[in-house]
């Protein structure tokens, strides 16, 4: 029974040395291979869980760590007590995992980064193995202005007492932090790209169904650059043809007058005009513009807006020189 069990004692310490050395051997692998695949993937990647995925993946690979995974700090919960102080035995989890409490508490701290033993209890998130030799790394991944979280790595202790290991993950931890800036910026640029889409598009909206005539015209050729339904019915033209036409076309001034009074207009120097306009039916009516420069797609443009007052013109002439009717 003895010899049984020493033979069954003498083939777990032949796996365990045997798992040991594969895991030496596969940590032999090269760091510029891992440089080359880390730079790979923190240039490519656009979300920062396949980021978190694809690097924890590289590293088990390439360096034979037992694990690795980074926790984001904004998945971090922290327990508040009436006294408005951090519990500090107490944490939350994150949408996908546990988060350790090594973690929680080493981005709390003031340290960059921290070398410990690995946690061995069975709840851990982080892999371990049942060898004795095992530390764990822990760097924050950090910029000069935000801590995005922390870069935790359980591995044997050769390579935790490795000065060059050590350089090489605080090198990724670095470029974890950058990409993900990286990645938070572009979301940004994402969200407010269609935020800005949305406004634009209800402001076409209120510009095409505005009951109130308007037009938009370049004041360097002096064309039409758009109109709104209001103004198509008011001018009589169907708005392919109105956008084909110059101001000049519609307003009865003077070439080198209307020059003038778009200059004013566009310099902000003069607001409110008297003009007559002229209709696709050879009418003309009296005018009130209201025009203002705006800036559209980049471009420096004229906004006007017209008011038919022709009734109103012709009631004042009426009243001041009655003898005439």
């Amino acid at each position: 029974m003895r010899d049984e069990e020493m033979s069954r004692s003498s083939g777990f310490e032949e796996v365990s040395e045997r798992t040991q050395s594969t895991r030496m051997k596969r940590s032999g692998g090269s760091r510029v291979d891992l440089v080359c695949k880390i730079s790979s993937i923190v240039n490519n990647c656009s979300d920062r869980n396949e980021l978190s995925e694809r690097i924890r993946d590289t590293l088990i690979e390439t360096r034979g760590y037992l694990d690795a995974k980074i926790f984001f700090s904004d998945e971090i919960i922290y327990y508040v007590d009436s006294s408005s102080q951090i519990v500090n035995h107490s944490y939350d989890y994150s949408p996908t995992e546990n988060i350790p409490a090594c973690a929680r508490d080493f981005l709390k701290s003031d340290k960059l980064l921290s070398i410990d033993s690995a946690c061995k209890e069975h709840d851990c998130p982080l892999k371990s193995s049942n060898l004795e030799n095992e530390h764990r790394f822990s760097f924050k991944l950090e910029t000069e202005e935000k801590t995005y979280g922390v870069l935790c790595v359980n591995t044997l202790e050769h390579l935790a007492m490795d000065s060059e290991e050590f350089q090489l993950l605080k090198w990724i931890s670095s470029e974890i932090a950058y990409a993900l800036k990286r990645i938070e910026r572009e979301d940004y640029l994402k969200t407010a790209k269609g935020e800005l889409q949305k406004s634009k598009k209800s402001l076409r909206n209120l510009f095409n169904e505005n009951l109130a005539v308007m037009i938009v015209l370049d004041p360097e050729t002096r064309r039409f650059v758009n109109a709104n339904d209001a103004a198509l019915n008011f001018y009589g033209w169907d708005k392919e043809t109105l956008l084909s036409k110059r101001i000049e076309d519609v307003n009865t001034l003077p070439a080198e007058t209307l020059a003038e009074e778009m200059k004013k207009a566009f310099n902000r120097e003069k607001i409110k005009f008297d003009f007559k306009h002229r209709l696709a039916d050879g009418s003309v009516r009296d005018v009130e513009a209201f025009s203002k420069r705006v800036e559209i797609d980049g471009h420096g443009r004229i906004l006007s807006i017209i008011h038919d007052a022709t009734d109103r013109k012709v009631a004042e002439r009426n009243f001041k020189e009655p003898w005439k009717n």
